[in-house]
């Protein structure tokens, strides 16, 4: 039920995705769902433990029944072998395919689809809604990535305009998560929707594939958040951090002692202090350096910014030379963010997607994946 008290239902399941735990017999289960119909379009993300579904599975089936069909557990005898047993399990080692079934068995399950027993999502409540939107979700994976203050899911998500959206779910108060869309990338030339997404955690690649190709992103793409301490700290990305020069990749390695990362409240006046003078060469006196300007536009020492959501495209230009002047700081904001060197033929457009705190985040074409992967070989 939204906000308007008006209830949505995503009764379209779209794709599912199973991420490991510690007990690898409960992975926990993210489904994608959509709505039916053309009137309305939406697409929500639920995430269920393994241990629910399958208590709701050996429950009770439902069952039609009295004048007005009303729909109750069935009570009556259930026939061997228990509808949804795989046929060679440990309950039918005597059969070799769901053909070997009994009559009474295939008359019951067309009788009895259904299972009486809900199956909730572990909050309650979907991890992200999107409703309204002219483009709906088709796929998604989700990376649990190690952060300096936690763990948190990222979740990555294809579009049927051939874009992949990366959102991280960040919890707000206790008991209520809220999530925040840190970029969209279009990764093909020839937009088409993305029919998979897979996570390599060895190459720290994404590879997504449609009907006119298979291509891979970085899962992290810190360079494009911007330059300064303060960019890096806002962009809320578990995958990066301020590494006292630059916003790079995160890694939890003790040896590395400077990270400046800030997920669950973005706050770059704790987290930027000292490192505003190396941010960006050049550029200014920096706003907690002596003689600095301050006023409440500036972020990076006296106070955050916020940045509003827009959406642009932008022409992808070529890489820019190793002695680039840094990047303009506009008045009373954030300083513009500079397109990161091409990882492979630009595509003629690219978008970018600002409804992040840490401002535009600009979209590249990605290189190919390696060609023994493209064979079948495993990442």
């Amino acid at each position: 039920m939204g906000e308007d008290g008006v209830e949505t239902f995503f009764d379209e399941l779209r794709d599912v995705f199973l991420l490991p735990t510690q007990d690898e017999k409960n992975p926990r289960v993210y489904g994608l769902f959509s709505t039916l119909g053309s009137v309305f379009r939406g697409s929500a993300v639920c995430v269920y433990p393994l241990s629910t579904i399958r208590s709701a599975f050996n429950g009770p089936f439902a069952h039609k029944e009295g004048h007005s069909y009303q729909w109750v557990p069935y009570t009556g005898r259930v026939p061997y072998p228990r509808p949804g047993a795989c046929p060679g399990g440990a309950f039918t080692p005597g059969l070799g395919s769901t053909r070997e079934f009994p009559d009474e068995l295939v008359m019951f399950v067309r009788s009895h689809p259904l299972m009486y027993d809900p199956v909730y999502p572990a909050p309650r409540h979907p991890l992200l809604v999107r409703a309204g939107l002219p483009y709906g979700f088709t796929t998604l994976a989700v990376d649990l990535a190690q952060a300096a203050d936690g763990r948190y899911e990222v979740l990555f998500l294809g579009t049927d305009r051939g874009t992949v959206q990366k959102v991280v779910v960040l919890p707000k108060d206790p008991g209520v998560l809220e999530e925040l869309t840190l970029e969209e990338v279009e990764v093909f030339k020839t937009p088409a929707p993305v029919k998979t997404l897979w996570i390599s955690s060895k190459r720290h690649q994404l590879y997504v594939s449609s009907d006119v190709g298979l291509t891979q992103l970085s899962l992290h793409r810190c360079g494009a958040y911007g330059p300064a301490c303060a960019d890096c700290c806002l962009a809320r990305d578990p995958h990066c951090a301020w590494d006292g020069r630059r916003c790079a990749r995160y890694s939890p390695a003790p040896a590395r002692r400077v990270r400046r990362q800030d997920i669950k409240h973005g706050d770059p006046v704790r987290q930027c202090r000292g490192f505003n003078a190396l941010a960006a060469p050049g550029a200014g006196p920096a706003a907690d350096a002596p003689g600095g300007p301050a006023g409440p536009g500036d972020a990076c020492g006296r106070g955050p910014v916020p940045v509003r959501g827009h959406r642009e495209r932008l022409h992808a230009p070529a890489a820019p030379p190793a002695a680039a002047r840094p990047a303009p700081r506009p008045a009373g904001g954030l300083p513009a963010p500079r397109l990161p060197e091409p990882l492979g033929p630009a595509p003629e457009q690219s978008r970018v997607v600002g409804n992040q705190p840490g401002g535009p985040v600009s979209a590249t074409r990605p290189e190919l994946p390696p060609p023994e992967l493209t064979g079948g070989a495993e990442a």
